[in-house]
């Protein structure tokens, strides 16, 4: 006799056992953990970690956002002021403009945004 098992993942989140959409993983503290989400929850988990991604490096080598080679140039594009103006007139601008930037290291998406956005 045949038989068949089917395993339903259901939303951690949703007490109404709503269909998960998705497992999440993540590591915090040296912990790894795992979850499933069902849309709702999803866009929920996605805007909530949308800042601190956008202001990570990604572990072990990985890089903090992957991008297709369909969208790679015209991510690069958006990033003109950098090649154009480069990190110490990026630097001016900020100090001039109320930013607390350091002298040395990575400048902030934060200044970046902004720059690009008065600079464009």
């Amino acid at each position: 006799m045949a038989q068949k098992v089917q395993v339903v993942l259901t939303c951690d989140l949703d007490e109404d056992e709503v269909p998960a959409v998705q497992t999440v993983t993540f590591g915090y503290d040296g912990s790894n953990y795992a979850f499933e989400l069902c849309e709702q929850h999803m866009e929920e988990v996605t805007e909530l970690f949308s800042h601190w991604m956008s202001v990570a490096r990604g572990a072990n080598g990985a890089t903090r956002r992957r991008r297709s080679v369909a969208t790679a140039p015209a991510a690069r594009s958006r990033r003109g002021p950098v090649s154009t103006g480069g990190t110490s007139d990026i630097r001016e601008w900020a100090r001039n403009h109320g930013f607390s930037v350091s002298a040395r290291g990575r400048i902030p998406a934060e200044v970046r945004r902004a720059y690009d956005e008065a600079n464009a």
